[in-house]
């Protein structure tokens, strides 16, 4: 699920009336799919015309209704969080709180990813993706560095970018890619989700 700050939910509502969106009112929140599947979590937060980072906005003569993205959250399987939590750890020195069956990872001023354990059947990876910016290039080296030591680094062959190597990562491509989320600890396999990790020079990076 996608949860997204709204500054008015009820802007919202009046806008979601007779489209073909499905929702469900929760009062504090909505839980919207839109005709394609995807589940999106409307909560409140932030102001109306202000981005909650405008690193991220995009220049526009209309007033958009929502402020940005709040987390991302992924169903994992049960008793993955703590490796989940170990692998941004130590591999990107990201900050994480942990919860009961829960990990979640900061990835910006207000954004986080959320894993949250579920035993429910997971539905087989379907190559879905995210972007992740690091903070500078030191943050960059040393995460392709001890991914790459731990054979994590990975290529994906749909794609023109083939960074297996810190130089071709950091100046041809400014990014890598990963898929196998690992516990650090033991090499085992927890989650299955691409990941293209970006330094801040990327043409298409928001800030």
């Amino acid at each position: 699920k996608v949860y997204l700050r709204f500054p008015d939910l009820d802007v919202v509502r009046d806008r979601l009336k007779g489209t073909e969106f499905t929702w469900s009112d929760h009062g504090s929140s909505l839980e919207v799919q839109c005709p394609y599947g995807n589940v999106y979590v409307l909560v409140p937060g932030g102001v109306p015309g202000v981005s909650l980072d405008d690193r991220g906005a995009h220049p526009s003569d209309d007033q958009s209704l929502g402020a940005g993205l709040d987390r991302v959250e992924l169903r994992c399987a049960p008793g993955t969080a703590p490796g989940i939590a170990r692998f941004y750890r130590h591999y990107f020195e990201a900050d994480v709180t942990e919860g009961p069956g829960a990990a979640e990872i900061r990835c910006g001023p207000w954004q986080t990813v959320r894993y949250v354990e579920s035993t429910a059947p997971l539905p087989a990876y379907d190559g879905h993706h995210m972007a992740l910016y690091l903070a500078n290039a030191e943050s960059f080296k040393g995460a392709f560095l001890r991914l790459k030591a731990d054979g994590i680094v990975w290529v994906n062959p749909r794609f023109s970018d083939k960074a297996t190597t810190l130089d071709g990562a950091l100046h041809e491509y400014r990014q890598f890619r990963l898929k196998d989320i690992r516990d650090p600890d033991t090499g085992e396999l927890l989650h299955t989700i691409e990941h293209e990790v970006r330094v801040g020079t990327h043409p298409l990076a928001p800030f």
